[in-house]
């Protein structure tokens, strides 16, 4: 009696283990023995349909990309693995800051795609997994190791840190379409700007400004205006936005314009002590400079072991995450 008793229990654990695996990530692909979970390939899948909003490609291109951004974390995590690197105590303290804050605002949106708070952990830890082995690689007593020097000059040439006003030249209606203001109403937006950045030549602080900017716009007068970064190629400021910044000496003001918006800069320098923008941002300047090396190396990576696609999964997760954002 003891021994049927026993082995029914055996059994019981056995049937909730296999319950528990089945409600859990299944495996999307693999990489020789190595096993990617359905939670973070639907993240991946994510990112790449994020990037692609505004370009009309089609599903088997979409999983091309997801796939390839896949091997690229499975390789990173076991190259890491294998090289015998850590991250330090302060940087999974700051990982789990990132993780905080983009749950809070994105957590039911993953949740509803099959992603959890700990798929976020896994992948913001892979991303500090490639930063180390980048490092590793190009800084310090390594063999192909950049000179500091010209890490300084790259991040010189290529960020500007910055606090803006940013006013607009346009109205947005409820409808979503927008309207072009008088020339009258132009000419009066331009005239404050200038008028504000009087008030910073007089020593007034640009958070100061913009508190009296947004009460005579009848808004919430408390909120601080955040350091903004901009890197070079990217687009999310009007042509030659950039390059005005960038002429601009550290601690000047100025009124830059487009034919959208219209922006009262404060500019910072790069090298503030206070701020540690250089510290923050010599890993991504190290890649930059050495991004073509860096993949070239990447690709090489256990180009022996076979990658095999679980279709049927990935299918799955694309039309779960598609229907989920069509909502």
């Amino acid at each position: 009696m003891r021994k049927i008793i026993k082995l029914s229990s055996v059994l019981f654990v056995f049937i909730i283990a296999l319950t528990s695996c089945s409600s859990g990530p299944k495996t999307a692909l693999t990489l020789g023995n190595g096993q990617l979970g359905s939670d973070v390939y639907a993240y991946y899948l994510d990112q790449v349909l994020i990037s692609s909003d505004k370009e009309n490609i089609s599903k088997e291109e979409i999983i091309k990309k997801t796939n390839e951004l896949c091997l690229e974390y499975m390789k990173i995590n076991t190259k890491f693995s294998e090289s015998g690197l850590t991250i330090d105590s302060s940087v999974k303290a700051q990982l789990a800051s990132e993780v905080t804050n983009q749950w809070a605002v994105f957590g039911n949106y993953y949740k509803s795609i099959g992603i959890s708070k700990q798929t976020l952990t896994k992948i913001k830890e892979s991303d500090a997994y490639k930063d180390a082995i980048l490092l590793s690689l190009y800084t310090d007593e390594a063999k192909d190791a950049i000179n500091e020097d010209e890490i300084k000059s790259y991040f010189k040439d290529n960020y500007v840190f910055f606090k803006a006003i940013t006013g607009y030249f346009k109205t947005t209606g409820s409808d979503g379409k927008s309207t072009e203001k008088t020339d009258g109403e132009i000419n009066a937006i331009k005239e404050q700007f200038n008028s504000m950045a009087n008030e910073l030549s007089e020593l007034k602080t640009i958070d100061a400004v913009y508190s009296d900017y947004l009460k005579g716009n009848s808004q919430n007068s408390s909120a601080m205006l955040d350091i903004l970064v901009l890197e070079k190629s990217s687009d999310k400021y009007p042509k030659d936005f950039f390059e005005q910044v960038h002429g601009m000496g550290a601690d000047t003001a100025k009124v830059l314009a487009s034919n959208v918006n219209i922006y009262l800069v404060l500019k910072f320098d790069n090298f503030d002590e206070n701020q540690d923008f250089y510290q923050k941002y010599r890993t991504s300047c190290v890649y930059h400079i050495k991004k073509k090396d860096f993949n070239k190396k990447l690709a090489g990576w256990y180009k022996d072991s076979k990658a095999e696609n679980n279709n049927s999964v990935q299918n799955k997760i694309y039309n779960t995450v598609m229907d989920v954002r069509s909502k």
